[in-house]
């Protein structure tokens, strides 16, 4: 939640994609859907929002579609995409998309990335109620200081 000037509050809800395939026998495959297991997952999810803004990854995109998650505005982002790690990140190949070659990011560039897209739910807060931002454990942890274990968001956000 977060209050602004005018002691309005807003209602942000972060979820973590279902479990990919990657998470499930850690291929290396770059931007991997989501395992038999996660698309079970998946449809057992629902909800109704005036905003949903749904990372690029395909396990995120899959997450969604494969949900009964339901939303008034659906945007899709590469702000709120996994963290791409560098070379030597264990699995930054399954964080890269289809068409990219090689694309790696610090952590200080990382966490840019995180005050633009806090700046960006943020506003988006002035105009919608109820906001879903369906992406990454990593993404949802620089954001929250705190991340999701087993599937459940642990602690208090930073908004």
């Amino acid at each position: 939640m977060h209050n602004n000037n005018n002691n309005k509050e807003y209602h942000y809800t972060f979820l973590r994609h279902a479990t990919s395939v990657f998470n499930e026998n850690g291929t290396t495959i770059k931007d991997p859907g989501l395992s038999k297991n996660g698309i079970e997952m998946a449809k057992n999810l629902k909800g109704n929002y005036d905003y949903i803004l749904v990372s690029c990854m395909r396990r995120t995109s899959d997450t969604y579609a494969y949900s009964l998650i339901e939303g008034d505005i659906v945007e899709y982002s590469t702000l709120c995409r996994e963290y791409i790690g560098d070379e030597d990140h264990y699995n930054s190949m399954v964080n890269l998309m289809k068409n990219e070659k090689s694309l790696f990011e610090s952590n200080d560039e990382f966490m840019i990335r995180m005050n633009i897209l806090k700046e960006y739910i943020i506003s988006k807060g002035n105009i919608y109620d109820k906001i879903l931002i369906i992406t990454h454990y990593d993404v949802i942890k620089a954001l929250t200081d705190k991340g999701v274990k087993n599937g459940v968001f642990v602690g208090l956000n930073k908004f």
